[in-house]
């Protein structure tokens, strides 16, 4: 999931498990209802007829991504980790 938002793709995804702590619905991703395969696919057509909220939601993703996951960020919480366990 994180992976594609990072390439600027549109994450529709169940609101299932810990993803829910990523996505803000309508933000930087879609959650979608899993047990209700109508509303699903309503959900989708309309995305797909509005095109300026497809583009908003993509760099919205991606623009989250970029700030949470950038990799000098990364680096340093490994470092980090790393030290703490040989510390141990």
């Amino acid at each position: 999931m994180l992976e594609a938002m990072a390439c600027g793709t549109r994450v529709l995804i169940s609101g299932v498990g810990s993803v829910t702590e990523i996505i803000e619905n309508s933000h930087n991703g879609l959650i979608l209802e899993s047990n209700d395969p109508p509303m699903r696919s309503n959900r989708i057509i309309q995305l797909l007829d509005d095109p300026h909220s497809l583009k908003r939601i993509a760099g919205n993703a991606l623009q989250y991504v970029a700030s949470c996951f950038d990799f000098a960020k990364v680096l340093v919480i490994w470092i980090e980790l790393l030290v703490r366990l040989l510390d141990c």
